[in-house]
């Protein structure tokens, strides 16, 4: 049986027993199990839509899926533990977890998220720096883990007390500023952290004097930054009040604490102003002593370097004085002269005087070898130049002679070989055996007269060069002097011999 349909603006109100009672005895058990399995969907899809709408309402979350997403976009290992550095500032997180497979970090950066509390380092047992700054931090907790810990950043948070740091013994930066601190007792223990060299507590609220007795015990304390704070205006000579009661003290907020600094406040805190007056003169009078010495051993410095060139030049000159400068000694110098004997200064200048005479006999002796040197090789050149250079014309046989024939074989002057060929043959058809065309080429006509046709007389002229050429440079070498290096006599053939004769000078 179905129910009736409802008309309309009707609410259909039906409990469970109703309905079931409606249906026949076999589908009882059906109808039970469709409502039970359309109930878990409805819880399935509600307790999604909560994690959903946390996870909209508290931020991302430092799962181990982006984790190593993480590392893969900023091109660091893939395996957790060998990673010593992990950059995870400006997520909006609010949660610190899943860090327990990066056990090798060394250097944590989860600036400017969403944390309000410092939890699950179990692991990070080697972490050195830890960066916790511009969070919702309210305590400082959970760190005992970081037994290596050296710096600790939390500045920009809500912290009001300073707590569980005693138990970093390697803890030697504090970085603390804009928080919440106030009272003597928020920074009581500081004193217990003995290692602590370097503390910023600027820009919060401390307002108590009785805050240096505190600093006074740590006795590693060397940087302090109070600035910002009440607390300054409230302590009397402040600056000359913390030199003198934290001995350690090298930068006191933005400037350095110099040893002069340091002597001034203890002769203020000792004598009053006028024993800082005293010691701040004759801290001046020191510094400026030290410039004026300074100054006085560069012009000493200076003086000497002006008589060791004057002397040097003198010594290229050759030339020495009898009686030389004295030079600015030192006051130890001066001492250790006077304690010398009386006669040391005559036999310094003595051996300096035969030094500079054995410098002079010395250059005198090279420049003799020197000249001797050029002599000698100059007279086998000159020889040389008179062998190649006989008085009979100037030019010796071998260079007059032409190729290939000796000076006795040469045809008479004014006439060549060719001019004196008879006409209609050739100079070397109507030479006789026994002599060359040259000797029995008759007078009167030239060689191109007697060349046969189809022949000109470059075409008879020697090997190598023609007769025009050769009358034309002996036109140009004629009055001049060439300077060549003598070649090795050895037996040559016919071309290496035409090749020497070119390489012979001309008067």
């Amino acid at each position: 049986m179905h129910p009736e349909p409802l008309e309309s603006g009707e609410v259909e109100e039906e409990s469970g027993e109703e309905s079931s009672m409606t249906l026949q005895a076999g589908d009882v058990d059906i109808a039970f199990s469709n409502i039970s399995a359309t109930s878990s969907k409805l819880e399935v899809d509600k307790l999604i839509q909560a994690q959903q709408q946390e996870e909209k309402d508290s931020g991302p979350r430092m799962t181990k899926t982006f984790l190593k997403d993480h590392c893969k976009q900023n091109k660091l290992y893939m395996t957790p533990r060998l990673n010593d550095t992990l950059y995870l500032h400006f997520k909006g997180f609010s949660t610190i977890e899943n860090l327990e497979e990066y056990t090798g970090l060394k250097c944590l950066w989860l600036e400017c998220n969403g944390l309000q509390r410092i939890q699950n380092l179990q692991a990070q047992t080697d972490l050195r720096c830890l960066f916790l700054h511009q969070n919702l931090i309210h305590n400082l907790e959970n760190l005992e883990p970081l037994s290596k810990l050296c710096t600790l950043n939390v500045c920009n948070n809500y912290i009001r007390t300073i707590e569980n740091i005693a138990c970093l013994p390697d803890l030697g930066t504090l970085q603390i500023a804009h928080n919440k601190l106030q009272t003597v007792g928020d920074v009581e223990h500081l004193s217990q952290c003995l290692s602590l060299s370097a503390l910023d507590m600027s820009h919060n609220l401390l307002d108590d004097p009785d805050i240096l007795t505190v600093l006074e015990r740590m006795p590693e304390l060397r940087v302090l930054n109070l600035m910002g704070n009440e607390v300054i205006k409230k302590i009397p000579y402040y600056r000359k009040t913390m030199i003198i009661h934290l001995k350690q003290l090298t930068y006191l907020d933005d400037r350095p604490v110099f040893p002069k600094d340091r002597a001034c406040a203890e002769a203020w805190g000792t004598a009053g102003p006028e024993g800082e007056r005293r010691e701040r003169e004759s801290w001046q009078t020191r510094e400026r002593r030290k410039i004026q010495d300074s100054l006085d051993t560069m012009a000493t410095i200076r003086d000497q370097a002006m008589e060791k060139l004057r002397l040097r030049e003198l010594q290229e000159r050759g030339e020495y004085e009898t009686t030389t400068t004295p030079e600015l000694e030192s006051p130890s110098k001066k001492n250790q002269r006077q304690n010398q004997s009386p006669g040391w200064e005559e036999r310094i200048q003595a051996f300096v005087e035969d030094s500079l005479e054995a410098h002079e006999e010395f250059l005198q002796t090279q420049r003799e070898q020197t000249e001797k040197e050029e002599l000698g090789n100059e007279q086998p050149l000159k020889k040389q130049l008179d062998r190649e250079q006989p008085e009979s014309g100037g030019r010796s046989a071998r260079e007059r002679a032409p190729r290939g024939r000796s000076a006795r074989e040469r045809p008479p002057r004014g006439r060549s070989a060719r001019e004196r060929a008879p006409s209609g043959r050739s100079a070397r058809e109507k030479a006789p055996s026994g002599r060359s065309a040259r000797e029995k080429a008759p007078s009167g006509r030239s060689a191109r007269e007697s060349a046969p046709r189809g022949r000109s007389a470059r075409w008879r002229a020697p090997r190598g060069r023609s007769a025009r050429w050769r009358a034309s440079n002996r036109r140009k070498l004629k009055g001049r002097t060439v300077r060549v290096k003598p070649v090795k006599e050895r037996t040559t053939t016919k071309k290496e011999s035409v090749f020497n004769l070119g390489q012979l000078c001309y008067v």
